[in-house]
Formats: structure tokens, sequence, C-alpha cells
């Protein structure tokens, strides 16, 4: 599960430059620092990246539209990212399972820290680990919580 997350870090710091506010505060009036701030942050967490990378697993985005942290379209971009790397991948041999693993949930009014307080969010979780988690053909008829004695050993 992916929530109101980023693309990468060097994006959300140049969205940050761009703040007066924080301009202000932590510039000390640099000129340019919206084109610095890319280049000086030091952690890249490149997410659009890895996502395609996750072409087998069950990829369930939740966002806030209204998110004052993390500008919604990152959201956007990461989930289009694992459609297309998902449709791409139904091609190869886990074709039956590739094409319907990536879902998106949003609720407009959903903020960066009250997303999960949105009517429907853990009603949205419990379905998609029962049907895309849980609905495999590895747990096909078992319960939640349930394990064979072959996943014991």
């Amino acid at each position: 599960m992916i929530e109101n997350t980023f693309t990468d870090m060097p994006t959300v710091a140049r969205k940050y430059s761009r703040s007066k506010k924080l301009f202000l505060i932590c510039s000390l009036g640099i000129p340019g620092l919206y084109y610095l701030a890319p280049i000086l942050c030091s952690e890249k967490w490149r997410s659009i990246n890895l996502i395609p990378k996750l072409t087998r697993l069950p990829l369930l985005f939740l966002a806030g539209e209204r998110d004052e942290v993390i500008p919604s379209y990152h959201m956007r971009q990461l989930w289009s990212a694992a459609e297309k790397a998902s449709n791409k991948g139904s091609s190869g041999p886990h074709s039956s399972s590739c094409a319907d693993l990536v879902e998106w949930q949003s609720w407009p009014y959903g903020m960066h820290n009250d997303t999960c307080i949105q009517r429907g969010y853990f009603e949205k979780i419990e379905e998609f680990v029962k049907e895309r988690v849980y609905s495999t053909p590895r747990r096909r008829g078992r319960t939640l919580g349930d394990s064979s004695e072959k996943e014991k050993k």
C-alpha cells in the first residue's frame, strides 16, 4: 500500500524552495534556490524509478486529493508508472495476475495526515487485502491468519 507519497525528493525540495515563507526562513535570500534545491538534496529517494520494478506485487495507491505536503500529482505519476509496468508485464509468464494488480483510491477531502480518517479508508484496505492478497492461488480457500503445515516448515 502506497499512501500520499512523492515521486522523488529533489522534486519535493524544488516545491518547497518556491514557498516564500520557507524561502525566507531557510534560504537566507540565496538567489536561484529553486534550481539549487534538487542539487543540494543529498537523499534522492526516487520512488518513481522503483515502482516499475514491482510488477508482480499487488499495489494499492491511497491518495488524499487535498494533500498540502506532497502535491497529489506525485501519487498520480506513481500510479501511472505502476499501471504501465503492470500492463507491460501482462504479456509475460504471469499474465493472468499482472494486469489487475494495481488499484487507485482517492478521497477528495483527504489531506496528508488525515486521509486515513476519510470515509471508506479502512474498508478499501480490507477489500484490497481480501481480493488481491488473500485470493491468490496459494492462499485461496484459507482465512486470514490461517496457515498450512507446509508454510510452517
